[in-house]
């Protein structure tokens, strides 16, 4: 199951590099709402094949009929009160037809946003910017902090002594990204040796903040680098990356604010042309 999830993962990455690669100069918004409109219209397809699109129709347009009554029955009560329990039975139904392309939609939309989330929730470090990286170890013991050493490779320098940390089992250290490109730091403890990327530059990446050690779920969770090998002392390794924002019209705004709002724009927009109650 790892392989297969190594796979995929890696089919996932190398198909958002080739497309990404096409907005090569450009803001990080164009891309994110590329993959909106994407998400849009897979989500229409999908909706339209797996949804009771008859039941749908059929339940909106009889919600749209008891709203009617509710305004022109205003001085009859009892009336308006059936009409409210209709409006709220047919919601009820409406509900329950989308509900089946919801769960179809949840796994895949759920794997794509953390792709995308190594993509646009953080930026890479700029040429001459200082982060801090960090090493956790399972065995948070004093002697076995002391092992652990930080060796840059060229193009990053150490900028303290290691900071270590005994409560929270970690060493620390602020290093400098001295040129743009993809660097790797080298770890080790004792005589194991471990790595970690480090990006800087201005060029739309793909980021892991955090190197950890686990199965399926850490494989998934953190797409772009392997797991930590078992036979290594080592939890997690990260890279405090500064968090990403989109500039839209001049506001900052989170990116899976504007994937959300963005993809479900698309969808509704082009809902008509594929033909799919929503």
């Amino acid at each position: 199951m790892g392989s297969v999830i190594s796979t995929f993962q890696g089919g996932v990455d190398g198909s958002l590099s080739l497309v990404f690669g096409l907005f090569a100069g450009l803001s990080p918004l164009w891309p994110l709402l590329m993959m909106s409109l994407a998400t849009g219209i897979f989500a229409l397809v999908l909706f339209r094949f797996t949804s009771n699109q008859p039941g749908i129709e059929g339940a909106k347009k009889r919600i749209q009929a008891h709203l009617i009554e509710i305004r022109l029955f205003k001085e009859f009560p009892a009336v308006q009160w059936n009409s409210f329990k209709s409006v709220f039975y047919q919601n009820l139904l409406y509900l329950k037809f989308g509900l089946r392309p919801l769960l179809w939609l949840i796994l895949p939309l759920g794997i794509l946003l953390l792709h995308l989330d190594a993509w646009f929730g953080h930026r890479s470090l700029k040429p001459g910017e200082s982060v801090i990286v960090s090493v956790k170890l399972q065995d948070s013991d004093s002697s076995s902090l002391k092992l652990v050493k930080l060796a840059p490779s060229p193009g990053v320098s150490v900028e303290t002594p290691a900071l270590r940390l005994l409560d929270e089992g970690t060493t620390e250290w602020s290093v400098r990204v001295v040129e743009a490109g993809v660097h790797q730091l080298n770890f080790s403890v004792g005589d194991q040796p471990v790595t970690k990327s480090v990006a800087a530059g201005s060029d739309l990446r793909q980021l892991t903040p955090s190197r950890v050690r686990g199965g399926l779920w850490a494989r998934l969770l953190h797409p772009g680098e392997p797991v930590l090998s078992e036979s290594v002392p080592v939890e997690e390794i990260t890279v405090a990356y500064p968090q990403r924002s989109i500039d839209l019209l001049g506001w900052q705004i989170h990116w899976l604010a504007v994937f959300f709002v963005a993809s479900t724009a698309f969808a509704f927009a082009l809902k008509g042309l594929f033909k799919v109650q929503l």
